[in-house]
């Protein structure tokens, strides 16, 4: 439809898919693997008449700063309660 932006989400853009889909009238192409809340600012750029296209398409070396950060192995664990724990006089 005329008049109405369009985000395209798609899985691994290509620089070509992205300039296709802007040439079709695509207003925005979406990684599916950008951090959830870029993907909201790009949907909000596209809401309100501006373009979004992935800043690794445009520079390569900024594709590993958006990824999402949900990794496992980097989580910080919490301490475990320590079993002995006695409380002073004062905590008595």
């Amino acid at each position: 439809m005329p008049g109405v932006p369009t985000a395209i989400v798609i899985d691994r853009p290509t620089a070509a898919q992205v300039f296709t889909l802007i040439g079709a009238g695509a207003m925005g192409i979406i990684p599916r693997t950008l951090d959830p809340i870029l993907v909201l600012r790009a949907f909000e750029m596209v809401m309100i008449g501006g373009h979004y296209i992935p800043p690794d398409i445009i520079n390569p070396e900024l594709g590993r700063e958006l990824l999402p950060r949900r990794g496992f192995a980097n989580a910080v664990r919490p301490k475990a309660i320590r079993p002995d724990l006695k409380l002073s006089h004062r905590q008595k």
